[in-house]
Parts: structure tokens; C-alpha cells; sequence
């Protein structure tokens, strides 16, 4: 099942920037969350990290921005099978990975489509793991990010502050 992970990953990363064809923005995040709830991290975590780091596909430019945004989906599917006797041990390495990506390769040169899809992969991943946290899933291991994730969320909303204070168009999507 996941001989041609690689490249479907990178046309994936083409296709979840696209913002004209509705049927594609409805159905790639879903698509990405099967990924993520079918396949092993094992098999999509290196792929993803590597294209975050600029080392998978840097030739295009939607290669790293396009995995920032598919992480979150692939994240959440692969946490919304967790049964509420386990806990996020399993994605512990991912999340971590993850994390020390987005500070060591993202985080210096966000700029506002960056920002964008950073805080869509934010939300997805806060969503997903507030909703297990009801359910009953033990998300100890997540709260070891909290401080790491609020640091990325307010350098994305420094970037969409310094568009405004620059006289920019508004941000479509502004956090407020």
C-alpha cells in the first residue's frame, strides 16, 4: 500500500493549496486523513518530515508548505482510530519530529502562506486530540508540546500582524 507513498505525498502537496476547484478542497483533507488512519506513521512520518525540512522535493516550491498543511490530516487520521485505552505513545517520535521541524526549518521563514498553512496543520492537530481527550484517550504526551505549539502559533500571528502594520491586504485567514 505504500510503494508510491513518495509521490503521492508530493502531488498531495500540489493539490492541498488548491483554492479554485471546490470539490478538491473538500476531498483532499479527506483523503489525507485516510492516509494517515491506514498507513503506519513509520511509513509517511519520514516522508512528510523530510519534505517540511526542504530535503524531499525541494525542487518545488509546494513541496514544504504543502506538507506542513497535509501533516495535520495525516496526524489526525492516524489518532482518530486510537482506542480510548491507549495513549499517543504510538506518535510520540512523529510528534516530536514534527515539532523539532517546524522550530529548526519553518519557524525563521514563515511567510503568510506558511503561516496559513501552519496554523490549519495547528488546528487540526489541537482539534483531533481535544476531541480523543473526551473520548477518553490518555494525551499526556501532548501537553510535553503545549508550550512549543502556542510559540508557533504566535510567531504565524506575527507574520499576519506584520502584513497589516505594512498596509498588506488583509490575510484571508486572520487569527484573532
Amino acid at each position: 500500500m505504500t510503494q508510491y507513498l513518495d509521490h503521492l505525498l508530493v502531488a498531495l502537496y500540489k493539490g492541498i493549496g488548491e483554492k479554485e476547484n471546490k470539490q478538491v478542497m473538500k476531498n483532499l483533507p479527506l483523503c489525507l486523513k485516510y492516509l494517515g488512519r491506514y498507513c503506519p506513521p513509520s511509513a509517511y512520518g519520514t516522508l512528510v518530515l523530510q519534505a517540511i525540512r526542504n530535503e524531499l522535493a525541494s525542487f518545488y516550491p509546494h513541496t514544504q508548505q504543502g506538507a506542513v498543511h497535509a501533516f495535520g490530516y495525516l496526524f489526525a487520521g492516524t489518532i482518530e482510530i486510537f482506542p480510548k485505552d491507549e495513549s499517543l505513545a504510538t506518535v510520540e517520535k512523529l510528534l516530536d519530529d514534527f515539532i523539532s521541524a517546524i522550530e529548526s526549518h519553518v519557524l525563521d521563514s514563515l511567510d503568510l502562506e506558511l503561516a496559513d498553512s501552519l496554523t490549519e496543520t495547528l488546528k487540526n492537530m489541537i482539534e483531533m486530540v481535544i476531541y480523543k481527550k473526551k473520548k477518553g484517550l490518555d494525551i499526556s504526551i501532548w501537553h510535553r508540546h503545549n508550550k512549543s505549539v502556542f510559540y508557533m502559533l504566535l510567531r504565524a500571528l506575527g507574520v499576519y500582524n506584520n502584513f497589516k502594520l505594512i498596509n498588506k491586504q488583509e490575510p484571508e485567514h486572520y487569527i484573532s
